[in-house]
């Protein structure tokens, strides 16, 4: 799995749970150079947030380009350029995306290894779907809030260069609990 990500101008973006990337897929919240009007000598590609909700499943070779906001249980289509909203519990596919189909959900088993019985007896959801709806409104909320109160980039970076100035990092010690260790942070306590 390839994914690419850029961020831009202190933006956010932010990706919920339970989501499902394929192969070569871009984020990127801004056009990487200044664009401007000629009349008014405005500007006019200024980088946004982009926030992707829960359990969305993104294509292979996906792009996602400076999208507000993409829905909880939406399903982006192989080879689609994402350059505004999606709502929840559809599919978007094309360049650039469109609206393909609404009111659906999806599961992550997949189908490549089925039998043809295995096929047969998947035509039909057995089980409750209460867990993959999700109402536009009150999730596109639901996110607004969450990224209302997220710091920026730029705090986050202060953060961190006030904690890379202290000139013994020796002494600052980080401990774990044995069972829920951070893998990620061993690589960079290791000596």
């Amino acid at each position: 799995m390839n994914i690419k990500i850029i961020i831009s101008e202190n933006k956010n973006i932010i990706i919920g749970k339970d989501c499902m990337f394929s192969q070569e897929c871009w984020i990127r919240n801004s056009d990487g150079h200044l664009i401007y009007d000629i009349e008014s000598c405005k500007r006019v590609n200024i980088s946004r947030d982009i926030v992707i909700g829960d359990h969305v499943w993104i294509g292979q070779n996906v792009s996602i380009i400076k999208s507000p906001f993409i829905g909880s249980g939406s399903i982006l289509g192989m080879g689609s350029v994402v350059k505004s909203r999606v709502q929840s519990n559809s599919i978007y596919a094309g360049n650039p995306s469109i609206l393909q189909k609404e009111s659906i959900f999806w599961d992550r088993t997949s189908a490549q290894p089925f039998s043809d019985f295995e096929t047969t007896n998947s035509l039909e959801y057995k089980n409750s779907n209460s867990d993959y709806i999700f109402k536009g409104v009150d999730n596109s909320s639901y996110w607004q809030n969450n990224i209302n109160e997220i710091a920026s980039i730029n705090d986050s970076l202060t953060k961190i260069k006030s904690i890379s100035s202290i000139s013994d990092l020796d002494s600052l010690i980080i401990h774990f609990p044995p069972k829920k260790q951070n893998k990620f942070f061993n690589i960079f306590l290791k000596k």
